[in-house]
């Protein structure tokens, strides 16, 4: 495998950033191009998060996939209130300036969306909103439902998310329905012809998998969404996200 840490100035984010990539070494036919898989960050990460804690590279070489690791900081990915437009970079600038550059895969049918925690609700949430662009989404431990994570901060006192949902959404009773993953899985639910295939894993011993995992499973039976799911034993840390990236490239892999 080659590992390319790209550095650019950003058009959309006006500022430079820097995005990891992997790419197969295997022999290149002329014009032939990888499947990629957009692979996302948690809150306080950055684009060198699954290379430090995981065996990504060695899961990649495997599948002969090429993986896409940006940095998108704490923006919840979002097109933030009062921060970076993150949303609009990921979407838009990103995959147009890396499929110019490299040989990652131009059509739907060969890219993925993964990410853990806030990266796993960043992967719904790109996928949803851009339904034609993916045709698989993986979200691993993902808070789907802000407002009832916010309740939660607020009982431990934890400010320092509660300040980074104010700075992505605004007043969270306010919350955009761009940013609400229930109302865009309740909207793309309508039109399933044209949306990638959903898989949402969390660990049994994380607190997210009662909070979180469960309600939305149940929405999505409710709304008609079909969704995969797999659950396993592990809480929220890289050894329960090292085991389920394996998990979720393989059904990747398999998707028809």
């Amino acid at each position: 495998m080659s590992f390319i840490k790209y550095r650019f100035s950003s058009n959309v984010l006006r500022m430079d950033t820097e995005v990891n990539v992997i790419l197969p070494d295997s022999q290149l036919k002329q014009g032939r191009r990888y499947p990629v898989l957009y692979l996302l960050h948690g809150a306080g990460g950055d684009c060198d998060s699954w290379m430090r804690n995981s065996s990504i590279e060695r899961y990649a070489k495997k599948q002969e996939l090429a993986v896409v690791m940006p940095s998108a900081y704490n923006s919840c990915y979002a097109d933030m209130v009062y921060g970076m437009p993150y949303f609009t970079f990921l979407s838009e600038e990103l995959p147009h300036r890396l499929e110019n550059l490299l040989p990652v895969a131009d059509e739907p049918e060969n890219r993925f969306v993964a990410g853990l925690s806030m990266g796993g609700r960043g992967a719904f949430l790109w996928a949803m909103r851009r339904p034609d662009f993916f045709k698989g989404a993986a979200c691993l431990s993902g808070s789907l439902d802000i407002a009832a994570m916010a309740e939660r901060m607020k009982a431990e006192g934890d400010q320092s998310t509660l300040k980074r949902f104010h700075s992505a959404f605004g007043p969270l009773e306010e919350l955009g329905a761009e940013n609400d993953v229930y109302h865009l899985a309740r909207k793309i639910s309508k039109a399933l012809e044209t949306c990638p295939k959903f898989l949402y894993m969390c660990g049994l011993e994380d607190e997210r998998y009662e909070e979180q995992f469960l309600p939305f499973l149940s929405y999505c039976k409710e709304i008609g969404l079909p969704m995969d799911s797999l659950d396993g034993h592990g809480i929220h840390d890289f050894d329960y996200w090292d085991w389920a990236i394996q998990q979720a490239i393989v059904w990747m892999k398999h998707l028809e």
